[in-house]
């Protein structure tokens, strides 16, 4: 008997995010519903997050180093609030938009 075809791993759209103190660099980021991208977050300065309650991500960056993270976005199209925990009240905050 043949063998079956293993199905195809899935493909990481790659986006680069910087955490400086107190921005992240881009401030938006647009994803689709359903994609599948690799977060590749990195700290210039000291520890941080990327983070989104609702959507279940949460990405702990310590200093000077860089995190890469693969998520699958969850299909609930809408603009979410990105933060970091530790700098929320210095208004690290940025914009998570989910297309369908």
């Amino acid at each position: 008997t043949p063998n079956p075809t293993p199905p195809a791993a899935p493909t990481y759209r790659e986006i680069e995010v910087t955490l400086s103190l107190p921005t992240f660099t881009p401030s938006t980021i647009t994803v689709k519903a359903g994609e599948n991208v690799r977060f590749v977050v990195t700290s210039t300065d000291t520890f941080h997050t990327f983070t989104v309650t609702e959507l279940g991500i949460d990405i702990a960056v310590s200093a000077r180093q860089t995190v890469s993270r693969e998520v699958t976005i969850p299909n609930r199209p809408g603009t979410y609030r990105l933060f970091c925990q530790p700098h929320v009240a210095r208004d690290m905050v940025g914009t998570l938009v989910v297309t369908p």
